[in-house]
């Protein structure tokens, strides 16, 4: 399933956009917010679990606050 603005804020979806090369599907989405909130994946690792990608979606809402600051004029970031 594609990630699309139903999942997430435009602003953080937009900030997912620039940690990923591709549009990202759902899974992948959540596997880099599990990575900002310490998510290895390495081979044995599994998925992600509650805790890491709860302290990922709590990276990623201050790195979309300092988006947002910064690119403040962006009529797609409000």
């Amino acid at each position: 399933m594609p990630l699309g603005r139903s999942q997430l804020k435009p602003v953080k979806l937009q900030v997912i956009l620039v940690l990923e090369e591709n549009p990202p599907s759902l899974k992948s989405a959540v596997r880099t917010i599990a990575t900002l909130g310490g998510f290895l994946g390495r081979k044995g690792d599994g998925e992600p679990g509650v805790k890491t990608i709860w302290l990922g979606l709590r990276r990623l809402h201050d790195i979309a606050a300092t988006w947002k600051l910064l690119h403040h004029n962006c009529q797609i970031c409000s």
